[in-house]
């Protein structure tokens, strides 16, 4: 019985493994790419909008300026959720080192 329970243990040990190893990746992976989102509306927006009374009565006049807002808003969440991603994804790393060293160990 015992036979059958280690296999058990493996198994869910196993899946488990590939599962943060696919998370890492995922998470390397979603970094780069929010990272090129948040570079690429950050450049296209241009230059920082006037912060007064008269940049707002401009925005009102000219909806179109609005985007540049928008992408600055884009360019902000992305660079956050790329720090968050680059963050679980040093974790992803750390997991991987003592996954090396446990399997060097067995």
């Amino acid at each position: 019985m015992s036979g059958i329970s280690e296999r058990i243990v493996s198994s869910v040990r196993f899946i488990g493994d590939m599962a943060n190893l696919v998370a890492l990746v995922g998470f390397c992976m979603l970094a780069f790419k929010l990272k090129d989102i948040a570079l690429e509306n950050y450049f296209s927006a241009g230059q920082l909008p006037e912060l007064s009374v008269s940049g707002v009565e401009s925005l009102l006049h000219n909806p179109g300026q609005a985007m540049q807002y928008w992408r600055f808003a884009v360019a902000w969440f992305s660079a956050i959720g790329a720090a968050g991603s680059a963050w679980m994804a040093a974790l992803g790393l750390r997991w991987a080192f003592h996954f090396a060293l446990r399997a060097v160990n067995r």
